[in-house]
């Protein structure tokens, strides 16, 4: 169990750095292909969703207290 939690721990890492990096970097029209202009919510849809979900079960849910609790409690 531990090791899926792992896992998922840096998939949010992985997907924070999306919306951080990469989305913002979808406005730049001049740096972007053309044929991918005005396409970013299109390529990005889910991930802001996908990330809220994978935090709020794996990332302790952003309420404080022990990491992983709702994880935790789904496994027992």
């Amino acid at each position: 169990m531990e090791e899926l939690i792992q896992t998922e721990e840096s998939y949010i890492r992985d997907m924070e750095w999306v919306v951080e990096h990469y989305m913002p970097a979808m406005d730049d029209i001049a740096s972007v292909p053309r044929n991918l202009v005005g396409k970013k919510n299109f390529i990005f849809s889910t991930i802001p969703q996908l990330l809220h979900l994978n935090k709020m079960y794996v990332g302790g849910g952003g309420g404080g207290g022990e990491p992983h609790t709702r994880i935790r409690h789904i496994q027992h």
